[in-house]
């Protein structure tokens, strides 16, 4: 499997996103970035795939990482800006301002990775999740 870790760009140069898997599936987590945001830090997981057909939409101020779960998958990108290399940042693992969750968040993807079904939620996401200008579409 290959995993993309967390990775946004810095305004001007910030993106909304849509991505789509194509073939095969991923598992891929979006984290709110936007401090002073009520969410910030907080974290949802989707599966992505080809059978499935979702799409998701990830606003500016959002960091994106996924890991594949078959052989040969392909994702497809859109984006509302260029890529710009200067303003591309990553996230570490251990960032303890932003990765509160870290934990919990890279158990799962390294569970995912290896191929294990993890269910677990983050408590009180779901909810304002619902309130955000993103989810996955058909």
């Amino acid at each position: 499997g290959t995993l993309r870790g967390l990775h946004f760009q810095l305004p001007p140069y910030a993106q909304d996103k849509l991505v789509k898997c194509v073939r095969g599936a991923i598992f891929d987590v979006i984290v709110d970035i936007r401090k002073g945001s009520p969410n910030y830090g907080k974290w949802k997981s989707f599966t992505l795939s080809e059978d499935n057909g979702d799409q998701l939409f990830i606003p500016k101020g959002f960091a994106h990482g996924f890991v594949t779960l078959e052989k040969k998958t392909i994702i497809c990108y859109k984006f509302s800006d260029y890529y710009n290399q200067i303003a591309e940042k990553s996230l570490y693992w251990n960032d303890k301002d932003i990765l509160k969750m870290h934990d919990s968040y890279f158990k799962r993807l390294w569970c995912m990775y290896q191929g294990e079904d993890t269910s677990d939620k983050m408590e009180g996401f779901e909810e304002a999740y619902n309130n955000l200008p993103m989810r996955p579409i058909k």
